[in-house]
């Protein structure tokens, strides 16, 4: 039995490579958010047994939702794949996987100039197109009070913070050493699928969004502009069909 064990070994060995691992582990966190982060059984424990909500309200029921989705992203894309990625990378865990700050001379102004365009072309777009405002805020619940919106936008930024860690460390990162640029059509794919549903300006903008964000974080070696970017226009598309 031992010798069979160590011969299969010996044949599957030459077949974990690097990318393999990282694509398994990547499925793997993918099917855990998928199953958990919006089972309703799931939902229903934590909003009642850990934070003690017990109502019939939808809306108050949809915020929750949402606020729990949100930050069990974080966990599932985040947290697991980040452990994850520091079995297989070791101490190089915050270099190889874009965890570093990296060029921010390139970084810091392309994430201020972006920061200022987007804000224009969502402020326009939210008076141009009223499909935005009838789709966000997610939660309309979240617009009662300051401090709901305040804790919602937080956990939206928590989901974004887990998303764009796993679409940059997890699908981009790892492939370019084998691919090249070509790693951006593996994050360019589930980057538009992500706004599958939303209006339709969103969703053609998403192709463009998705290339730049990742060019960005290629040519800075960093998740980091990415993502703060990505929240920001999330964000400020929330403030903007709720306030303006």
């Amino acid at each position: 039995m031992k010798k069979l064990f160590i011969k299969l070994i010996g044949i599957i060995k030459p077949y974990l490579t690097r990318e393999l691992l990282y694509l398994t582990f990547a499925v793997a966190s993918i099917m855990i958010y998928k199953y958990l982060s919006f089972d309703p059984s799931v939902h229903t424990f934590v909003r009642e047994s850990i934070f003690g909500i017990k109502t019939t309200n939808q809306m108050e029921l949809d915020y929750w939702m949402y606020m729990i989705w949100f930050t069990s992203s974080f966990i599932y894309l985040f947290v697991i794949p980040f452990l994850s990625g520091l079995l297989l990378e070791g101490k190089n865990v915050f270099k190889k996987l874009g965890l570093t700050f990296g060029n921010y001379k390139v970084g810091l102004p392309l994430l201020a100039g972006a920061f200022v365009l987007m804000a224009i072309a969502i402020t326009v777009a939210v008076k141009v197109f009223p499909d935005f405002k009838l789709y966000y805020p997610f939660a309309k619940h979240a617009v009662s009070s300051v401090s709901l919106f305040f804790f919602f936008e937080l956990a939206y930024f928590s989901y974004f913070l887990g998303w764009e860690f796993f679409s940059h460390s997890f699908v981009l990162f790892p492939y370019e050493e084998k691919f090249g640029k070509g790693a951006i059509l593996l994050y360019i794919l589930p980057f538009v699928l992500m706004h599958h549903g939303k209006p339709i300006p969103e969703v053609i903008g998403s192709f463009v969004a998705g290339v730049f964000l990742a060019v960005l974080a290629l040519e800075t070696r960093s998740f980091w502009y990415g993502m703060l970017l990505h929240g920001f226009v999330a964000i400020f598309m929330d403030i903007a069909v709720t306030y303006f």
